[in-house]
Parts: structure tokens; C-alpha cells; sequence
């Protein structure tokens, strides 16, 4: 997620949880490129608006991206009748996996 203003860009050096260092560039808001670093290896979990390739390894769908998020029981929900609520306008999120090797960088593009 980027500001409106920020339309145009890149950044370099961006650090992600799992020891990754991120470099990506955009342009009109969209994605042109990224390469992503493992500094230990592991899986990498990127969430992204619209659908990307990864060069370099396999990348997997992930339909439940945290089954931390899950409850083992669904409390029931009582709307007030006069209670107005509003519409989210949530964009498709698009969520994959794929495993690293320590040292290795992959580029990330939009397919």
C-alpha cells in the first residue's frame, strides 16, 4: 500500500520479517518489478493486490493465509436494527508461499 502521492517510485533495502531485504519499483501506482533476498532461508509469504510470478522458486496459493486467525467457537452476532453500516470496499488480496535459500534473490513481477 502506497500513498496517492507516491504514484511514481521505488526503495531499496526494506527489511521483512524472516530476514528478507526487499528492492521493488512502481509506476502509476503498479508494480513493475521487485527482488526479494533471503538472509536465512525459509518460506516467504507475500501478500500483493494483484497476481505476481516469482523467478526462482515455486510459488504456492495460500487460501487461509494465518490459521492463527481462527476460533474454536463463532460467538453470535446481533445487529442493532437501527444500527447503519457502512460499506467496506475491500480489494482482492492475493496470497502465496514459496520456499528460500539463504543468500538467494528472487524477483517478484506481475504476470
Amino acid at each position: 500500500a502506497l500513498p496517492d502521492d507516491w504514484s511514481t517510485g521505488n526503495i531499496k533495502g526494506i527489511k521483512g520479517r524472516g530476514n528478507f531485504t526487499v528492492n521493488m519499483e512502481w509506476n502509476n501506482g503498479q508494480l513493475l518489478a521487485a527482488e526479494i533476498y533471503s538472509g536465512s532461508g525459509g518460506n516467504c509469504r507475500l501478500m500483493t493486490s494483484v497476481p505476481v510470478k516469482v523467478t526462482g522458486a515455486i510459488a504456492k496459493p495460500i487460501s487461509d493465509s494465518n490459521s492463527l486467525h481462527e476460533s474454536i467457537e463463532k460467538p453470535a452476532y446481533f445487529k442493532n436494527e437501527k444500527a447503519e453500516l457502512q460499506e467496506l470496499l475491500l480489494e482482492k488480496r492475493y496470497v502465496i508461499d514459496f520456499q528460500t535459500e539463504k543468500g538467494k534473490t528472487y524477483k517478484i513481477t506481475t504476470r
